[in-house]
């Protein structure tokens, strides 16, 4: 959270907004499956380092930008991951 020096109140990011909304969902909902994740999480979702991930899989992949962060659609890693896994098995 950062101090707006102007007014003297508090402002909320957007993405501490959205991860606060996403913790109340899990929460009530029981395990929710998150629409987006960070980079380094998909990373290791995929059992990859950052250098690979940048040069062969995230321009295949859905982003969004929220504020700094870009985060990826898990269900295009998941696309992805799947064609990679089959083209290898076809080729085996």
């Amino acid at each position: 959270m950062a101090k707006d020096m102007n007014t003297g109140t508090t402002k909320v990011s957007e993405l501490a907004l959205l991860t606060s909304l996403s913790r109340a969902k899990s929460k009530s909902a029981g395990s929710l499956r998150p629409r987006f994740i960070p980079i380094d999480d998909a990373c290791r979702y995929a059992g990859i380092g950052r250098s690979k991930f940048y040069r062969d899989f995230l321009w295949r992949l859905r982003t969004v930008r929220i504020g700094r962060r870009n985060l990826i659609e898990l269900d295009s890693l998941d696309e992805l991951l799947d064609q990679l896994t089959s083209e290898s098995e076809t080729a085996a």
